[in-house]
């Protein structure tokens, strides 16, 4: 029923744009080691990690270990962090790391009062005190958002000059256009359908 009551055809539509933003993101920010999400969509942000744990450390040592883990993922939860202690032991540390951010806590590193934090995104390793650590993880997470979208593949341009220089950069760039066919024939048939700069290929954008 339209708004005067009448009988009328629903007008109706479906993208598939659940799936489809999924796919865009894991793209513009995975790179080859696999996954790499922005902090806000992430179930998990922080992954706590024992290491240092070998053959040789004894049960004490490895609960103590443990414990700190799940102690800093507490504090962290009350700080408005996702947070998880993977404590498991079935699973080499490198399977835990494709999180926004991961905390390595290790026999060391409780002597020291201190983790060491390696962002997903650039692998950049830093020792953050405990004492701190409700207030450094928050801005650090905020930080790695804001260059994770600053640094990202997909750029929009207004000018076709920057296009080619970001093509070979390996980014995705999205164009402007005046919703006419004639728009997008423009693009096709007089910008890519012929070699550009001697890089003889062609390429593709995405149009908006």
């Amino acid at each position: 029923m339209d708004p005067s009551q009448g009988k009328t055809y629903v007008w109706q539509n479906s993208w598939g744009l659940s799936t489809r933003t999924i796919g865009v993101m894991v793209m513009v920010h995975g790179d080859n080691q696999g996954l790499v999400l922005p902090p806000r969509v992430a179930s998990v942000q922080v992954v706590i990690i024992p290491c240092g744990i070998t053959v040789k450390t004894t049960d004490e040592g490895r609960k103590t270990i443990n414990d700190k883990c799940e102690e800093l993922a507490s504090e962290l939860k009350k700080a408005g962090v996702k947070a998880k202690a993977d404590i498991r032991d079935g699973y080499t540390p490198g399977f835990k790391f494709n999180v926004p951010l991961r905390l390595e806590i290790g026999p060391a590193d409780i002597a020291k009062q201190q983790t060491l934090s390696v962002r997903r995104d650039t692998g950049v390793k830093s020792p953050p005190p405990l004492a701190d650590i409700t207030k450094s993880v928050p801005a650090l997470l905020e930080t790695i958002q804001e260059d994770m979208f600053k640094n990202s593949r997909l750029k929009e341009m207004t000018n076709w000059d920057d296009v080619v220089p970001a093509l070979d950069n390996k980014r995705a760039v999205v164009l402007p256009w005046w919703e006419e066919e004639a728009c997008e024939d423009d693009i096709v048939a007089d910008r890519l359908s012929r070699k550009m700069r001697g890089l003889g290929r062609k390429v593709a954008l995405h149009s908006v």
